[in-house]
């Protein structure tokens, strides 16, 4: 549905007056970068073990798998809060929840130790999906904003 007061053809941007839409980019750079550092983290880190294994004691401690599993938080609760009532945002929201209790799923609950591994790179990829589909959505509607203008 078009706005009256605006020019036809042209749709009125929304206005999201929230804290959150407010840092969006910063909150979604952050949750790229955590996703991207827990991907690395699992993927790298078995052949630094191997090539380094003083390693093993720091990097391959369960606490900090845990400590990274729990900086995701802050980024997935805050696209979960801004997107789940949006459109177009809601799929977003949705993979993000689902990356993050992949990944607190992998280190906090015992019985999946095994598949600890597979599930974080699951989650990270979801996560870094997520905040990616984001970062470009936030560009593209500005550069719509911007030629319409």
């Amino acid at each position: 549905m078009s706005d009256p007061d605006q020019p036809h053809g042209q749709v009125a941007q929304p206005t999201d007056p929230s804290p959150i839409a407010q840092h969006g980019a910063s909150i979604d750079w952050y949750g790229l970068s955590i996703a991207m550092l827990c991907l690395v983290h699992c993927l790298a880190l078995p052949a630094l073990l191997v090539a380094v294994p003083t390693l093993l004691a720091t990097l391959g401690n369960e606490q900090v798998h845990q400590f990274l599993a729990l900086l995701t938080l802050p980024a997935v609760a805050a696209l979960l809060y801004e997107d789940l009532g949006q459109r177009g945002y809601r799929w977003a929201a949705i993979i993000a929840g689902l990356g993050a209790i992949s990944i607190l799923s992998a280190v906090f609950v015992p019985s999946l130790e095994a598949w600890e591994e597979p599930l974080t790179v699951a989650g990270s990829i979801a996560l870094a999906g997520a905040h990616g589909h984001r970062l470009w959505r936030r560009r593209h509607r500005s550069e719509v904003a911007s030629s319409i203008g």
